[in-house]
């Protein structure tokens, strides 16, 4: 191929294009393109007009496909980055693929060790993890923690629909379990598990609701918190509720019958749907057996906080 040049005209908005590549020969050549003509060296020069300038290409490229300037502006290219796959097998051979930072994707990912660690929302917001995440790859942008939540919120209803379709497509007899749990400000909630077995015959165990309850919770408060969440799930073959055993429990499985037997949705009319927590009823064997020794006990304890006082008192004991 011949060489190139280009000019520019000082006062008009022409732009010149010189090339050594003639036309071919013939017997009569054609006449002279208007708008056209050679320089004394038998170039040819055709003009290209522009209406904005002459730079109006220049843009185009700057803001389309330099990926120099998409690279020295830290913008993102549509390239990526080739990588080496090694397996463990060591008389596999190597494979290679493009990655792609993906910043949607990145943020997805982040949402699992919050949910799975339970951090805080705000840990997205701590200025370590922050340099840590940006020496790694410096493209990453942070979000706040309003923007994490509501990310998290968001896998919570894609995992709750995925849930409500094992339920529709299956439509199981469910085993409830009810927990009681205190947190450290003393508000008192309730988990409510389903146990339940799927259409591949694997037993499932699924937390439906986990809410807060009235400090004096009764059996009425405590029954309409578990029909409001059956009737969210559309869970309605109950087989057995396994509970505390506190008495406003008792009326707890008393109006559950009283709802679902007559419906015929519980197994004999529901005469055994209440199940007692075994490890709750150990736990008050237990502790009335520690009642009984209770003087011995303190008198231990009392033994113990003494050598374990000082330093001195330790090695003397020992």
């Amino acid at each position: 191929m011949g060489n190139s040049e280009m000019s520019y005209a000082n006062n008009e908005n022409v732009v010149v294009i010189i090339t050594d590549v003639d036309p071919p020969e013939h017997d009569n050549p054609p006449e002279q393109e208007p708008g056209s003509e050679r320089d004394k060296g038998g170039k040819r020069k055709r003009e290209v007009k522009s209406s904005k300038g002459g730079t109006t290409h220049l843009f185009r490229h700057i803001n389309g496909t330099c990926l120099a300037y998409k690279r020295a502006t830290n913008q993102e290219t549509t390239r990526g980055q080739t990588l080496l796959s090694f397996p463990k097998n060591a008389s596999n051979q190597a494979s290679s693929y493009v990655w792609k930072f993906d910043q949607e994707r990145s943020r997805m990912d982040l949402t699992e060790p919050i949910i799975n660690r339970e951090l805080p929302f705000n840990f997205v917001e701590d200025k370590s993890f922050q340099k840590y995440v940006l020496g790694v790859n410096p493209k990453v942008h942070f979000v706040t923690r309003n923007t994490m939540r509501s990310d998290c919120m968001k896998i919570y209803e894609v995992e709750k629909n995925k849930l409500k379709e094992i339920f529709s497509n299956s439509n199981p007899r469910v085993c409830l379990t009810t927990d009681g749990w205190t947190s450290k400000r003393d508000l008192p909630f309730m988990a409510l598990t389903a146990h339940f077995i799927d259409q591949q015959w694997r037993l499932q165990k699924k937390i439906i609701n986990f809410v807060m309850v009235p400090v004096k919770a009764t059996g009425e408060n405590l029954t309409d918190i578990i029909i409001n969440c059956l009737l969210e799930w559309n869970l309605d073959k109950i087989c057995t509720v396994t509970m505390d055993n506190y008495s406003a429990n008792d009326a707890v499985a008393k109006r559950l019958q009283e709802r679902y037997s007559s419906r015929g949705l519980m197994l004999l009319n529901g005469r055994s749907v209440q199940v007692r927590c075994w490890g709750h009823i150990l736990n008050l064997i237990v502790h009335e057996g520690l009642d009984e020794i209770k003087v011995c006990i303190q008198r231990v304890r009392n033994a113990v906080k003494y050598v374990k006082a000082s330093p001195k008192r330790k090695l003397e004991f020992i």
